[in-house]
């Protein structure tokens, strides 16, 4: 994942509440990156 990708997801997470759940409640890094790759 790129820096800017990364810029995009947390962006992204901070003005989605469900999506911003989905990565508090994420038990690693790991498990938050999955999340991002899913969402492209």
């Amino acid at each position: 994942m790129s820096t800017d990708q990364l810029r995009q997801f947390l962006l992204t997470s901070l003005r989605d509440p469900s999506l911003r759940e989905q990565v508090l409640q994420a038990v690693s890094a790991d498990a938050a990156a999955l999340i991002a790759q899913e969402l492209g």
